[in-house]
């Protein structure tokens, strides 16, 4: 496995553990680095990981993205993270990433953090990065499907967009992650 990107994940819960695992499965990774505020979870999360999928060189650190010179040195050596933190930690991990000159994703799931993202243009764009944000499911990834679904069907007026998470969760039964639904509500 000599792949050729360095990732991180910053924050080891479910969602960036999932993360993980892709990257050292399918993202021709060199190494992936999975850092939180708790080095057990991380550190146990970065065994599995190597367990499951074979990866040599999936590490552990413990970084709190509240300590910023300690998220930034994390981030240098790496070429993109994936910040799976909550969103009110997303703006503090991406002014790291700038300093750091590493690209990043997030999560999302807050329009006015995403607002807050879209007006650091200028600095990514002087840093020579990349910062693709709010790309978790929802809000987000369904927030995209929705915009996309409008654009498709001809008299769209007000979408409906929905996510299966809530009521999985409700009836205790497994999400359908392409339980989505766009409904015109156009007379025409």
């Amino acid at each position: 496995m000599n792949g050729q990107y360095h990732y991180a994940v910053v924050g080891a819960g479910r969602q960036g553990v999932a993360a993980a695992y892709d990257m050292a499965k399918w993202g021709d990774a060199a190494s992936i680095l999975l850092a939180d505020a708790n080095y057990s979870a991380a550190s146990q999360a970065a065994e599995r990981i190597a367990q499951l999928t074979g990866h040599p060189n999936v590490s552990a650190a413990q970084v709190d993205v509240l300590d910023h010179n300690a998220l930034v040195e994390c981030l240098k050596p790496v070429d993109v993270f994936l910040c799976g933190t909550p969103f009110r930690m997303i703006p503090l991990c991406m002014q790291a990433a700038v300093e750091a000159q590493t690209s990043m994703v997030d999560l999302g799931g807050h329009t006015d953090t995403v607002l807050r993202q879209l007006a650091m243009h200028d600095a990514v764009a002087a840093a020579g990065v990349t910062v693709v944000p709010d790309c978790g499911m929802g809000p987000g990834m369904n927030n995209t499907l929705g915009v996309y679904a409008v654009e498709q069907l001809q008299g769209a007026a007000r979408p409906r967009v929905r996510c299966g998470f809530g009521m999985a969760v409700c009836r205790r039964i497994r999400p359908n992650p392409g339980a989505i639904s766009v409904r015109s509500t156009s007379t025409a």
